[in-house]
């Protein structure tokens, strides 16, 4: 039998466990309110709006001060309701993680405030399980202000869209009002030149015809300078012979540099393919733009064009080096770093000598840039002898171009035959025709009609006149048939296009022939020949007219080959 000390010391022992186990009960309840009141500060301080939602019930047990700020409402108001009632209003049934099994959601959603007004929010949804017992912790933000800065940001764009597109259409509308008159000078000065003049008479008209040209040559820069701010400028598509179109285009400068008594030299290597995929007409332009300022800059001794073979990517394309040279005037350091700027000139003084609109320069390096290259100046002065045949012969320093270009390679090249319609040029001298062909012409400004109907009379050609396409379809109805109208797109009453769709409408009714009708149309922005085409045109030509390629295009149409 265990002696009265020892069950004394025994009870003591417990007594002293019993001590040690409520300190540390005691010790644990503290850490556990410290731990509540710790976690609990640091969710009562968060911006982000929280709250613990009973998965199974889906009602809200509890929400930081953040998230009742959002909802502008108590807390007191908050916990117990289902959380529909605030969060997701319309998505009842479709919790990502109760009810469609995600793991984790993370949604722009809706968020009702106790008004029930509408607060978008962005926000992050994870399942957390305590004790046997599921629940889903939710935080958001709110993003109204973002949301209002997209919906600036897509009003800005909307807005900058409508400013392109009415750009557009005034840059459609001005190139229409300035080319109208400008085919009537030109056009009617060609005409007078042909016929017999004294010589006072042809030397006025010689220099009115030189004005007109160097006006158009304004225009022309100021129009595409407009297109490339718009964002409308782009480039065509089409297979040509690259040494033809260099060979079209440095013949005719060489009027300009043989008035000057100017050397102007050619190169081109032998390696470099003539079947390109390209826009001929653009790469024309810069050729142009760079020699015209070559030789307008240059007194005396020669100009030079070298083209070579840069790295070439693949056998499918390749990159052309250009090279312009000139024993000219040179350009001084000052005006080097900013030669490529809009409206820059090299000589800006007063009493300057040479005239231009300061934008060809501009248009040639975007034009280069949309052919995959690149346009600089040489720095290294006067230029030397070389492989391309320039020399030294000029009393100045001389400037020295450089551009290159991407294109494509084709195996053969059409150089004319796959252009615009209104791009090609017959070089056939025209025949007598034995045929009296009758043609339509429609026109609404009386100078561009009086022009017109001189160039049809003259190649033998019958013409009638009208003003405006209702005009024409009438004419078309009662007084046909003909061979073939002319069609000026912008008319008032009804337009070229209504026009030619009426027309081919009533071909359809009344079950008779196609009528060749070809667009004759101050209308010289990109896409203006697709639509031509589009509204059933056959053929078109631009204004101002070329006497050439005004009677290639209408014989093409008349014997059939558009």
């Amino acid at each position: 039998m265990p002696s009265p000390s020892t069950e004394l010391t025994k009870l003591l022992d417990k007594i002293r466990e019993l001590e040690e186990d409520a300190e540390k009960s005691r010790y644990l309840e503290e850490a556990l309110r410290e731990s509540e009141s710790y976690y609990k500060s640091i969710l009562d301080s968060m911006q982000i709006g929280l709250v613990i939602i009973d998965e199974e019930t889906r009602v809200i047990i509890d929400a930081n001060p953040a998230a009742c700020e959002r909802i502008n409402a108590r807390r007191d108001d908050i916990v117990g309701k289902v959380c529909h009632s605030f969060i997701c209003p319309k998505e009842r049934g479709q919790c990502p993680i109760a009810d469609l099994g995600q793991a984790i959601d993370r949604s722009e959603r809706v968020l009702l405030d106790i008004r029930g007004e509408s607060i978008p929010i962005l926000k992050t949804v994870t399942r957390l399980q305590l004790g046997g017992q599921n629940y889903l912790v939710e935080n958001f933000i709110d993003i109204t202000e973002r949301k209002y800065a997209e919906q600036m940001v897509l009003a800005a764009k909307d807005a900058a869209e409508k400013a392109n597109a009415s750009k557009s259409l005034f840059l459609a509308n001005m190139s229409h009002e300035i080319r109208t008159p400008m085919n009537g000078i030109i056009g009617l000065t060609d005409i007078l030149l042909g016929s017999s003049l004294a010589g006072s008479q042809r030397t006025y008209l010689e220099m009115i015809r030189s004005s007109g040209d160097r006006l158009l040559s304004v225009i022309n820069d100021i129009l595409d300078f407009s297109r490339i701010e718009a964002g409308k400028l782009e480039l065509e598509r089409i297979a040509f012979s690259f040494r033809s179109a260099v060979a079209e285009v440095v013949e005719i400068l060489r009027i300009k540099a043989n008035e000057k008594h100017l050397r102007l030299v050619t190169h081109i290597d032998d390696d470099v393919p003539d079947g390109l995929l390209g826009d001929p007409g653009r790469l024309a332009q810069v050729i142009v733009n760079l020699i015209g300022n070559a030789i307008k800059f240059t007194a005396q001794g020669e100009v030079c064009l070298q083209v070579r073979l840069g790295e070439v990517p693949s056998s499918r394309e390749v990159l052309l080096h250009f090279t312009v040279r000139d024993t000219g005037i040179g350009i001084s350091d000052d005006k080097r770093k900013m030669i490529f700027d809009a409206f820059s000139q090299a000589d800006t003084s007063f009493s300057r000598r040479y005239g231009g609109s300061g934008l060809g320069l501009t248009i040639s390096a975007h034009l280069v840039r949309l052919m995959g290259g690149n346009i600089w100046l040489d720095d290294s002065g006067t230029p030397r002898p070389g492989r391309d045949g320039c020399r030294k012969g000029g009393d100045g320093r001389g400037a020295v171009f450089h551009f290159t270009v991407h294109l494509p390679v084709v195996t053969t090249a059409r150089a004319t035959g796959d252009r615009p319609p209104a791009e090609r040029e017959d070089r056939v001298p025209a025949l007598a025709e034995e045929k009296k062909h009758r043609i339509l012409l429609v026109e609404d400004d009386f100078i561009n009609r009086t022009l017109a109907e001189t160039l049809i009379r003259q190649e033998g050609w019958l013409v009638e006149s009208v003003e405006n396409g209702r005009q024409a379809v009438a004419a078309v109805r009662e007084n046909g048939p003909y061979d073939a109208v002319l069609m000026d797109v912008q008319m008032p009453e009804m337009d070229g296009f209504a026009a030619t769709r009426e027309i081919r409408a009533q071909e359809r009714r009344e079950k008779y022939g196609h009528l060749p009708i070809i667009a004759l149309t101050a209308h010289a922005m990109k896409g203006d020949y697709e639509k031509c085409l589009k509204a059933g045109m056959d053929d078109y030509i631009s204004k101002p007219i070329s006497r050439q390629n005004f009677v290639a295009v209408v014989r093409r149409v008349l014997d059939g080959d558009s």
